[in-house]
């Protein structure tokens, strides 16, 4: 018999425990704003005075509390999210350059994900790898269940005509923002004038949640009104509050999935069971809807108004903080000249967030949309609108121009789209998958949790020599030394790498004209920002360890036989500075025959050229720091 939802909670709990900052080491509002007025002062004395930071708690509550959250709850949290990004980098990085500086126990577990490789970690030279030798104990998707993606979508090229298995999928953002082409296998053997043969989508998941809840986005996408679909489904996919009149269309959708889908696996059907049922799942009250939402924000580590210049911006971006509302009705009512404002409809919490049977995982933290988008594109969206238009506007438009877009298609028929429940290292399933013959696969960010050899084994088994593949792995730096700013206990070497990195995203901020958006460097730990810099330094030396483990070579941006390209999406023009889970993942593309050059946007930009030439000097300088092999 299963774990219940609470047991699963309990669980997860108790392993962030272990990796958290012990209790009796932490600090309240009331020392951390002493502690900060401190450093001001003394900053002011040495007559290198930090400049003003926006007060965006007084900002957010002039613009009215949140209903539904306790006032003192949402100022308390206001404050603390002030109090910890007023001083940074600066406070930090201070620290960081004291020659007394030592990292503390709780900080390498974070920095290892566990304890499992320290005895590697300590013994290991700059660059080495140490690949991850068994599968996790327990299931990542029984203890967590991620309403939407954590990381950036970026376009996939699949091919009208052929079959693409989107395996781990977590939603649809990678159809979503798919690079759909012609030229697929059934265009081919038509010849000149055939019919367009439509690109066949099918994913994988382990998770029930995610495949019951992508069916209904995909239902309600397809088959809903003009006039209402794309903010219904905007709201279901991201929001943590619907309108009521998106509550009823997502009823209607997952009822007429249960009567008209065949063959629905179990938990998948009860799922749908139980949004249908209004007597199973009642509307979830506004209040409990913003304090959950609420209570799996942290304010010390995913609060983003800080990071804002415009005032527009941190309001809009502080109040989405507070209460994860998106594509509200009432979010972007203006009231008209010599009109009254038209009355706002009535929120309710989202029942696919906030209402679920017990036993299915409990809601991961540090949920934004801002981790799902490309800022940059969004900013220039957001420029396109009118004057008075937030970069979560252009979040909003960058989203609705793409579903739009993959409207048109499920409704003409050129997409389709199957969901299924199944574990890929499965054989059975292995083997379904090898039947489809799929001309294109994604793995998600499955490569972070099967072993190298064991994941290019199912790839192979998957799709052959014609298939070409593509994932990312966002906790490659915890298995390569030297990707963090810790791994330097020499006080020299870590502060010419603190200016290497802020002098670079500084640099990369003014010449893609981000200073009238974003502070510079944002008000981050310097942990964040030096990782950034060293990861892009070294993911070349975790590329290579991974791509030799499947006997390939990589490429780069050529293309070639049996071969694996890889880049930094923090280093290009569609990253997010904003996101919640880091702009460091490394996205691949390979296969086990002839691989197609990456797309056009994989080049880094050129300022990351003059970083790197920094990097090899200073290493040059220092050669206990030389780059290392790999542990294999």
């Amino acid at each position: 018999m299963g774990s219940s939802t609470a047991e699963k909670l309990q669980e997860r709990q108790e392993e962030e425990a272990r990796q958290k900052v012990p209790k009796d080491q932490r600090v309240s509002v009331k020392d951390m704003r002493c502690s900060n007025d401190m450093f001001l002062v003394m900053r002011m004395m040495q007559g290198n005075p930090l400049p003003p930071f926006p007060d965006f708690v007084q900002e957010t509550l002039k613009h009215g509390y949140p209903k539904g959250l306790p006032r003192h709850q949402v100022k308390e949290h206001l404050e603390v999210a002030y109090e910890n990004l007023r001083c940074l980098p600066d406070k930090m990085e201070t620290s960081r350059r004291d020659p007394s500086w030592k990292v503390v126990p709780h900080e390498l577990r974070k920095r290892l994900h566990g304890t499992w490789s320290e005895s590697w970690y300590v013994g290991a030279r700059v660059g080495s790898v140490c690949h991850l030798r068994k599968p996790p104990n327990k299931g990542y998707s029984n203890t967590v269940r991620h309403n939407f993606s954590n990381q950036t979508y970026t376009p996939t090229p699949m091919y009208s005509g052929t079959t693409h298995v989107a395996v781990g999928f977590v939603d649809l953002g990678t159809l979503l923002c798919a690079d759909i082409q012609s030229g697929g296998r059934g265009e081919r053997e038509g010849g000149e004038g055939a019919t367009p043969q439509p690109l066949s989508f099918v994913g994988y998941e382990l998770c029930a949640f995610a495949v019951a809840k992508t069916m209904v986005v995909w239902h309600m996408l397809c088959e809903g009104e003009a006039s209402h679909y794309e903010r219904a489904v905007l709201q279901v996919w991201y929001s943590s509050t619907w309108d009521l009149s998106t509550e009823a269309l997502f009823r209607d959708a997952a009822s007429s999935l249960l009567s008209t889908a065949s063959s629905l696996p179990p938990p998948v059907s009860s799922i749908l069971s139980h949004w249908a049922d209004p007597s199973l799942s009642p509307s979830v009250p506004l209040s409990r809807a913003r304090g959950e939402w609420l209570s799996l924000q942290s304010p010390t580590s995913s609060f983003l108004a800080g990071s804002l210049v415009r005032r527009k911006d941190r309001v809009a971006v502080g109040t989405y903080n507070l209460t994860g509302d998106f594509a509200r009705a009432d979010a972007s009512a203006k009231k008209a000249r010599g009109r009254r404002r038209a009355p706002k409809p009535r929120p309710t919490g989202s029942l696919s967030m906030f209402s679920c049977p017990d036993g299915i995982a409990p809601s991961a933290g540090l949920a934004s949309v801002f981790s799902v988008v490309p800022f940059r594109e969004c900013l220039q969206c957001a420029r396109n609108m009118s004057g008075s238009a937030t970069v979560l506007d252009g979040v909003r438009e960058w989203l609705g121009v793409r579903l739009r877009a993959l409207r048109e298609r499920g409704r003409a028929g050129s997409v389709s789209v199957s969901l299924r429940l199944g574990d890929v290292t499965d054989y059975a399933v292995t083997r379904e998958v090898s039947v489809l013959s799929p001309r294109t696969m994604s793995w998600s960010n499955v490569l972070d949790y099967v072993p190298n050899k064991v994941l290019h084994g199912l790839a192979r088994r998957c799709g052959g020599v014609t298939c070409t593949h593509s994932g990312y792995t966002m906790n490659w730096g915890s298995v390569t030394k030297g990707a963090s700013l810790m791994d330097y206990p020499d006080t020299k070497g870590r502060c010419q790498i603190l200016d290497l990195a802020l002098d670079t995203a500084k640099r990369v901020n003014k010449a893609e004209g981000l200073d009238p958006i974003l502070r510079s460097p944002l008000p981050e730990h310097p942990f964040n920002i030096s990782d950034l810099f060293l990861q892009y330094m070294l993911y070349p030396q975790w590329l290579g360890a991974w791509a030799r483990a499947g006997g390939l070579e990589v490429v780069s941006g050529k293309g070639g036989e049996r071969g694996v390209e890889g880049w930094v999406l923090g280093t290009k023009g569609d990253s997010s500075p904003l996101s919640a889970t880091g702009d460091a993942a490394v996205y691949l593309t390979w296969g086990y025959g002839r691989v197609p050059p990456a797309l056009p946007d994989a080049t880094p930009h050129p300022i990351y050229g003059a970083m790197r030439q920094g990097w090899n000097r200073l290493w040059k300088l220092s050669p206990k720091g030389a780059v290392g092999g790999s542990d294999m």
